[in-house]
């Protein structure tokens, strides 16, 4: 015959509060790299964090682009943030440590552009870090934007080939603002693609473009930026037409969260 106190506890097992019915925490990493300046590094990071903040997702973000750190300039208020310099060499243990102190939350590291070379040695230790000393072991998934040209998929085999091993996952990004999808054939078709892909750890999405009218007064003034979302619901905030303020609304509710999604859904977040 069950005994009260084991009636007690399984009716506690029923409940949303019982421990063992919690959904595990798996926190995952998230990497904006592309190695270049001017691929849209730093916009695809707030694209992608404004998505997973609105969504409900947990998210804290790292900006290591000390020089013009938009990211932290949009999401400061409305999550962790920090800037921290990559190329000194404890810009890692400074990542480390903001992980361990936001272990409730993924983490969205947007990198400065020719970081690659510099981080190897850095990174490898990392994720050796992340490995052998984080509850979880998180996954570290690689954002890798790219414009139309040859050097983009050149540099993303040359980091493979450096610390691929360390990567779970990787999201190509290819930033329409440079051309619609068909112009982005080198990539496309590119032996590399096809090689990730079979192997199911990558994806390609598009980044749809913001209207440069837009763009132009959401980021005019680095004081007064706010997450796209925030910025999509608040119609006096910068001053944008009716017209602009439509085009804001319907990038951030449909043409980039239909890709940002999908990406979500790959990711299993």
């Amino acid at each position: 015959m069950p005994t009260a106190v084991h009636e007690e506890a399984c009716a506690a097992a029923e409940t949303n509060d019982c421990p063992r019915n919690k959904k595990q925490f798996n926190q995952q990493i998230y990497l904006f790299h592309g190695d270049k300046g001017g691929v849209g590094k730093s916009f695809t990071t707030q694209a992608f964090a404004d998505n997973m903040l609105a969504a409900g997702l947990p998210l804290a973000v790292i900006d290591a682009d000390t020089r013009n750190p938009d990211v932290i300039r949009m999401f400061d208020g409305s999550t962790e943030c920090q800037k921290i310099n990559l190329r000194r060499d404890d810009g890692w243990m400074e990542v480390i440590d903001f992980i361990k102190q936001h272990a409730d939350k993924h983490i969205a590291i947007s990198l400065p552009a020719g970081i690659g070379e510099a981080m190897q040695k850095e990174f490898v230790d990392f994720c050796r870090f992340l490995k052998l000393k984080v509850p979880g072991k998180p996954e570290v998934i690689m954002f890798w934007v790219i414009n139309l040209f040859p050097d983009c998929v050149n540099l993303l085999a040359d980091s493979l080939n450096a610390v691929g091993e360390h990567v779970s996952k990787i999201i190509v990004v290819r930033n329409t603002i440079f051309g619609d999808e068909s112009m982005f054939f080198l990539w496309d078709e590119s032996p590399l693609k096809a090689e990730l892909e079979k192997k199911k750890i990558s994806m390609t999405i598009s980044m749809p473009a913001l209207h440069l009218r837009v763009t132009s007064k959401i980021f005019a003034d680095p004081e007064c930026m706010m997450p796209f979302s925030k910025a999509a619901t608040n119609s006096d905030a910068f001053g944008l037409t009716p017209s602009e303020q439509f085009k804001l609304e319907t990038w951030v509710t449909s043409d980039v969260k239909e890709p940002l999604d999908k990406v979500r859904t790959f990711l299993k977040l």
